[in-house]
């Protein structure tokens, strides 16, 4: 199960940075489509694509094929296949800093990746040492828009 975990993992990685960056592997995605049916992960856009001839496919609509498989299997880049999403964060925590001062608190806090939860999130660093994340991290899918990075990191630091 482990291994098959690994493997599907890698191929999103692999299917995610090719619509991303325009250089979609037609062969990743039907492995991909592959490895999901072979673990009953049956989707219409899975169906689709072994279905088909890859060669006959448009290189457009296999792209459209492989956004829907990973969003029927909830795929979430992260902070690392998504680093506007960090962006969006940073930029976000020098909008709520600006208040901190009246506070108290003191210096430039950072936004610190957290490895060791799972899944993977976002907490805050002050200037002290001091790190904020007592409620859980900030995922990375709270950071799609400046609005939503913004909340949660006000109600992280509130709290």
């Amino acid at each position: 199960m482990a291994e098959y975990e690994a493997d599907t993992e890698q191929l999103m990685r692999r299917v995610y940075l090719g619509v991303r960056e325009d250089s979609l592997d037609s062969q990743d995605v039907v492995a991909l489509a592959c490895e999901l049916l072979d673990w009953f992960h049956h989707t219409d856009a899975a169906l689709e694509v072994v279905e088909r001839n890859p060669a006959e496919v448009p290189q457009a609509e296999m792209t459209v094929l492989a956004r829907r498989i990973l969003d029927d299997v909830g795929f979430d880049p992260g902070f690392d296949l998504a680093p506007e999403r960090l962006e969006t964060l940073r930029a976000a925590l020098r909008v709520v800093a600006r208040d901190l001062p009246t506070r108290g608190i003191e210096g430039e806090p950072e936004i610190e990746i957290l490895e060791d939860w799972f899944p993977v999130g976002a907490g805050v660093r002050l200037a002290g040492g001091e790190r904020l994340n007592w409620d859980g991290p900030i995922l990375p899918n709270m950071c799609d828009d400046s609005a939503m990075a913004l909340t949660s990191l006000a109600i992280l630091i509130q709290e």
